[in-house]
């Protein structure tokens, strides 16, 4: 069986010692960044990484009370709100963690390589949710973005 591997000193060279992205953000020094990373890579090889064949194989269904995801799905995804790993690179004022985007991006892909699947279920979110930031009214910031925030609703984009 696969086991999940990410090379967190690759990341970190390219980032600060190449990039200096600490450099781009007030209030954090390196290696600030370099702990959200590997937390944020340790809670991708514990909870989302053993989803990927098991998601796989119970797939995505369509019932009488609509889509229904992976089971699997649930607890990682419940985790990934709670935990505020959705709110990696947003204001704090919209309740997110302020990082670098490419802070944001190295953690988008190391999820990525672990279940891509499971990763467009908040990445559909977010882009969702950034139209609304961008052009949306006060209103539907309100309605919508707010619990998009939270995990209680979610967005795609077509």
């Amino acid at each position: 069986m696969a086991k999940y591997k990410s090379d967190l000193q690759d990341i970190n060279f390219t980032l600060f010692d190449l990039l200096k992205a600490d450099r781009h953000i007030e209030g954090y020094e390196a290696n600030d960044l370099k702990d959200i990373i590997a937390q944020f890579d340790k809670f991708v090889e514990n909870e989302v990484y053993p989803t990927r064949q098991k998601g796989d194989e119970e797939g995505v269904s369509l019932t009488a009370s609509g889509v229904q995801v992976p089971e699997c799905f649930r607890a990682p995804h419940k985790a990934f709100y709670e935990n505020g790993w959705y709110g990696l690179g947003y204001s704090e004022d919209i309740g997110g963690m302020p990082c670098p985007e490419s802070v944001g991006l190295a953690c988008t892909s190391l999820i990525n390589g672990a279940n891509v699947a499971f990763s467009m279920y908040y990445g559909l979110t977010k882009a969702a949710m950034n139209v609304i930031w961008k052009i949306g009214t006060q209103e539907q910031k309100d309605k919508f973005a707010a619990r998009m925030m939270t995990g209680q609703r979610g967005g795609t984009m077509c």
